[in-house]
């Protein structure tokens, strides 16, 4: 069957690459809807493995196509005369009230956009503030997927080695990414900072890679930063430490967090918050959940001396990972959505 067309754009960004997560992980959402529409980044088609995609210079479609995708950018969504997706995040009224449909990345936010009960109205006001989001669309959940890249690539021993050497060759619990004051796991860090004074030959060492935003710095007697880590690596670090860590933010309610799932897919345990988001991804019974300093301390414990806990933990995390967030499952899924609503 032939596909229908799409023109994507992602705010002003005219060409995109994987250069930062939140491009990163647009071009994962873009690799799904690449399996049921011929996608346009910016009227240049688009190549999930292929170099920078886009038109450079200019913003907006330069022809007529079946379906249009627009995320964070009104200005551009308004000048569009045709079917409209919208991404579900900023919150713009207007574009709420006109888009044909609204794409999410978990089901627990479009359970909360679709629910109206008072517990989801508490989950929306961490992304949507004091806003009343309305609109008369569907709300499709496109779903989140780790990179099976990751998975597939022969492990570089020597690459992990050295990772860890750089990490004082200690349990390391990394936070990589976008390292923003307004992000970091200050519950974790506490508790990792507490085992750390206690002192053993297991040291507990907060890990961090990527891009310090303006303005934003951390620093302790037991925190390594390791620069930024191409890409290509990360799978090489997530092996090289002991667990993740990932923001306490209640915006992980509702909005995506890849981190966790592909640490997931690499048997790397996750250590955070029990918000919806996580329970999705991680499931509800998951053991190294915490709501405190004292449950982050123990668990954090456990994860750095329980070598046999570590490695079930991991294996059963690969498994979820398989089987519920593999780019099949939600290929199929997001078909099974995307035909519902008419449009495919």
């Amino acid at each position: 069957m032939t596909k229908k067309s799409l023109y994507a754009l992602y705010s002003n960004v005219d060409r995109i690459e994987p250069s930062t997560g939140d491009r990163i992980n647009e071009i994962r959402l873009l690799s799904r809807l690449s399996e049921y529409f011929d996608v346009y980044y910016n009227n240049e088609i688009f190549n999930f493995r292929g170099p920078a995609c886009g038109n450079s210079g200019t913003l907006g479609p330069n022809r007529e196509y079946d379906y249009y995708y627009i995320r964070h950018n009104p200005a551009v969504f308004h000048s569009i005369r045709g079917v409209r997706f919208s991404f579900a995040h900023p919150f713009v009224q207007e574009v709420f009230e006109q888009a044909d449909a609204l794409f999410v990345l978990t089901e627990n936010w479009r359970r909360h956009l679709l629910s109206g009960s008072m517990e989801s109205e508490r989950a929306l006001e961490a992304a949507y503030g004091n806003a009343d989001p309305h609109f008369n669309c569907p709300v499709i959940n496109v779903g989140q997927v780790y990179d099976e890249s990751f998975v597939l690539r022969e492990r570089n021993p020597k690459k992990e080695f050295a990772l860890h050497a750089r990490m004082s060759l200690g349990r390391a619990f990394g936070f990589y990414g976008n390292l923003s004051n307004d992000l970091f796991p200050y519950t974790a860090f506490s508790a990792l900072e507490r085992l750390f004074e206690e002192g053993s030959s297991l040291d507990p060492i907060i890990s961090l890679a990527g891009k310090f935003r303006r303005g934003s710095s951390f620093t302790g007697k037991n925190v390594i930063y390791l620069g930024q880590i191409p890409y290509d690596d990360m799978p090489s670090l997530l092996r090289a430490s002991c667990a993740t860590l990932t923001n306490e933010s209640e915006l992980n309610n509702t909005l995506g967090n890849q981190k966790t799932l592909d640490s997931m897919s690499l048997g790397v345990p996750v250590m955070c918050s029990k918000l919806d988001t996580f329970v999705w991804h991680l499931g509800d019974d998951y053991p190294f959940f915490y709501e405190s300093e004292n449950e982050a301390y123990n668990k954090a414990k456990v994860l750095t001396f329980d070598d046999d806990a570590r490695v079930e933990v991991g294996r059963a995390l690969a498994e979820r990972a398989l089987s519920k967030f593999s780019f099949s499952v939600w290929r199929d899924e997001l078909g099974r959505q995307l035909k519902e609503h008419g449009f495919y």
